[in-house]
């Protein structure tokens, strides 16, 4: 019996994504178990008992204030959907990238049929961590009996994009990355190499009010409201997204958020 995909992006289930859609943009996004959440000591399949999504979690101490615990990420069953998702990457790639085939074709298909019904060119996109930063420029996918060394190789009209705490990364040319800026001391060598390479940096500041405003500037870089949407494809290289914080971010004292 052959197997049967199923969707597993995300598609118009946020709020800020939701933005976009007056951008003419339909984004899709894939949400995993952020850092090591999705670990399980005591499962018996050892594969499952120590794994991460997000590699550079500890440096940057962005595990406790990740956007995990922001919108639908509050509800348990979201977290217990995440996880399962998480797992399956890691235990049955196969199907799982499947999977991942099978919605961004119909993220694709719903971006044309929208495109239709408003008479004008809705551009579909995925951003394939949500809530992790997994390299997916080295994850191969098998799709038709043809083996490509990335989804962006098999979709290679298909605008990806994705924040990322790992700057020395080297994408394909249709996928576009964000840096993601924490303030503790460790994790500024880190930033200094994004700052070098000249890369769009996320920032999250605290508040969200008009006596707290974002800057006009942090580290000499010029603040884009990165709130407005999630279409960061649309922002230039060597600016400062800000964004606010969210969920348990609001309260976070590491350095990851940043006073404003």
């Amino acid at each position: 019996m052959s197997y049967k995909p199923k969707m597993i992006l995300s598609i118009e289930a946020d709020a800020k994504t939701v933005k976009g859609e007056k951008y003419d943009v339909l984004t899709g996004i894939l949400y995993l178990a952020s850092a090591d959440t999705a670990s399980d000591p005591t499962n018996t399949d050892p594969r499952l008992r120590s794994i991460s999504v997000c590699p550079m979690a500890e440096l940057a101490q962005c595990k406790d204030p990740c956007l995990l615990t922001a919108g639908r990420g509050t509800f348990h069953s979201v977290q217990a959907a995440r996880v399962a998702k998480t797992h399956r990457f890691f235990v049955d790639r196969e199907h799982f990238m499947q999977d991942f085939v099978y919605s961004v074709m119909g993220l694709i298909r719903m971006a044309h049929r929208r495109s239709v019904l408003l008479g004008r060119p809705v551009i579909p996109m995925t951003r394939p961590n949500g809530t992790s930063d997994i390299l997916w420029e080295t994850v191969p996918v098998t799709h038709d009996g043809q083996t490509y060394a990335n989804l962006m190789a098999l979709f290679p009209t298909h605008q990806w994009y994705d924040y990322t705490k790992i700057p020395s990364r080297k994408v394909p040319a249709n996928y576009d990355l964000t840096f993601s800026y924490s303030g503790v001391p460790a994790y500024q060598k880190v930033v200094n190499k994004a700052l070098k390479r000249k890369m769009r940096m996320a920032v999250v500041f605290r508040h969200a009010t008009e006596a707290n405003p974002l800057p006009k500037r942090f580290m000499g870089l010029r603040v884009v409201n990165g709130d407005d949407s999630d279409v960061r494809v649309r922002d230039p290289q060597g600016v400062v997204v800000g964004l606010y914080a969210k969920g348990r971010a609001k309260r976070d004292v590491s350095g990851f958020v940043v006073n404003n």
